[in-house]
């Protein structure tokens, strides 16, 4: 592959998707809005005339009420796709407002409103998708409206769970990403080969082995043969081929990642998550240059996710850049206030950098806002023995 040359795509249109608000009457469905937004961005996400601004980011600015033109130049995308969902009382129907407008001029391009039962959920986010791409003049071509038409749907029930799943794991703490193995486990209970669920219950048993809660052979006997099953059916699935890579990387095999990484990146060339795990893999392999490219690439598609941006502060803080990786840890920040890693990444930079004295203030900044985190101590024992 020329590592270059996927760096310079022609330009194309960008949207962001910006959670959908919840109007139902008991504001209970929060998780369902949310699902729903990010099976949208999903959806939208496979057509590749369209650079759709990725989940994290769009999420960043949930219930902020900012201005959209302001999220628009934040998020570096042209238009913005909002709106609302309400279920009804009896939750057999559901009404979904969705809006796109240009975030120059606030203009609304298109606008539409579903009242539906709700078994028609699969129908009506696929004609969001291709109502969405007609008013960006944009033709789906015959492949991706394959893979529209060909998405997973399943048993409500099932879908529900999933959906409360995926919250539990975008919430990212202990207590959340056990419960949401438990909801995808009963997703696929209720449906075993129902992918979005299949997928989710692996990139929680990931999650889990990365965190120590679970042994790495647990996860390699659970997770090889169904990851392995997917792929054999589904080859051009990229979440596939990153969880098949991080089964290579927990196995020290760089080789067979890299080759699943190349995998996933055909697959998907602007999925943000595929190009961070690629810029960081290249990076540690020893080649910055060519993987702060594909860290910067995702960067322009996700620029608030905070995987990413942690990437780039401490890959900046080993090659010595203190001022940059500074930059990156004020903006995880402003996303996560509470999340020590906008220190911790200060410190580690400035102990790179001999700065010793700095790092033992920003490490210690770090542990008062997460006192229960064995490693910060750690570390900040590491700088203590330095100066001794």
């Amino acid at each position: 592959h020329d590592e270059t040359a996927r760096v310079t795509e022609p330009r194309v249109q960008s949207i962001a998707v910006l959670p959908l608000a919840d109007m139902s009457a008991g504001g209970d469905n929060e998780y369902f809005a949310d699902g729903l937004s990010e099976e949208l961005l999903n959806i939208l996400a496979q057509n590749r005339q369209l650079r759709v601004a990725g989940r994290t980011s769009s999420f960043a600015f949930k219930g902020r009420n900012e201005d959209l033109r302001e999220i628009g130049e934040k998020l570096g995308v042209k238009t913005i796709l909002e709106g609302s969902v309400r279920k009804d009382e009896s939750g057999q129907r559901v009404r979904i407002t969705a809006q796109l407008v240009n975030v120059e001029n606030g203009f609304h391009l298109w606008s539409e409103t579903y009242d539906r039962e709700l078994k028609d959920i699969f129908a009506i986010q696929d004609e969001i998708a291709h109502e969405v791409a007609a008013a960006l003049r944009i033709t789906l071509l015959g492949e991706e409206e394959q893979q529209i038409t060909a998405r997973a749907v399943t048993d409500l029930n099932a879908y529900d769970l999933y959906l409360q799943g995926l919250k539990n794991f975008n919430d990212r703490s202990y207590g959340s990403m056990t419960q949401a193995r438990i909801d995808f486990e009963r997703a696929m209970a209720l449906d075993p080969d129902y992918l979005p669920a299949q997928l989710g219950f692996l990139k929680v048993l990931h999650e889990l082995v990365v965190t120590g809660a679970i042994t790495r052979q647990e996860n390699l006997d659970t997770s090889l043969p169904l990851i392995t099953k997917i792929l054999e059916t589904n080859p051009d699935n990229a979440e596939a081929h990153i969880l098949m890579s991080n089964i290579h990387g927990l196995r020290s095999e760089p080789a067979e990642k890299r080759s699943q990484l190349d995998l996933a990146l055909d697959a998907e060339p602007r999925n943000a998550e595929v190009l961070n795990e690629m810029g960081r893999f290249i990076f540690d392999m020893g080649d910055t240059r060519t993987g702060t490219e594909y860290l910067l690439e995702a960067e322009r598609i996700d620029p608030y996710s905070v995987t990413l941006l942690w990437d780039l502060c401490i890959t900046n803080a080993f090659m010595l850049k203190p001022d940059e990786a500074s930059d990156y840890c004020d903006r995880v920040g402003e996303v996560q206030p509470d999340n020590p890693m906008r220190y911790y990444g200060k410190a580690m930079a400035h102990s790179f950098n001999g700065n010793l004295a700095q790092s033992l203030y920003f490490n210690r900044k770090s542990i008062e806002l997460d006192p229960n985190d064995y490693e910060l101590p750690a570390q900040m024992a590491i700088h203590l023995s330095l100066i001794h």
